[in-house]
């Protein structure tokens, strides 16, 4: 018995394990149309490569997505400690949202079908805790 309850921990700590590491990070996850809205996903800001124009960050991207088709309108946006960036790497698309200290910061529009590399940087060096939403959901004026 003591044996089983140990196994079924084993999962949880793989898990935590492979993301410590940036394994499970780096997997693609796809998303398709009618997803759970707003996806929420939640990591560690920074790193320690210098990215040139969107503060430091890591060496793998925190997040990486597939878009199976083409969506008319989406928006990232990042809760984070410090001075958050958001770098997003994608089909002929480079984009770099800086951030004040302690701001949400985020990116929205058309989004073509495609892989895309999700950083969340720091411009200060420093490493937070943030919170990543992706809506398909437009802001009210």
């Amino acid at each position: 018995m003591k044996t089983l309850k140990y196994l079924k921990l084993f999962p949880a700590a793989l898990s935590a394990l492979l993301l410590s590491t940036g394994v499970l990070r780096s997997q693609a996850m796809p998303i398709q149309p009618g997803f759970n809205d707003p996806l929420v996903l939640q990591g560690t800001s920074g790193g320690s490569n210098d990215s040139g124009d969107c503060g430091m960050i890591s060496a793998t991207a925190n997040h990486t997505i597939t878009l199976s088709q083409q969506f008319d309108y989406l928006r990232f946006t990042v809760e984070a400690g410090g001075k958050p960036t958001l770098l997003i790497e994608g089909p002929n698309r480079r984009t770099c949202v800086p951030g004040l200290p302690d701001e949400n910061i985020e990116d929205s529009g058309l989004w073509k079908p495609g892989k895309y590399f999700i950083y969340i940087g720091d411009s200060a060096g420093g490493q937070h805790n943030y919170k990543l939403s992706i809506t398909q959901t437009r802001q009210k004026p």
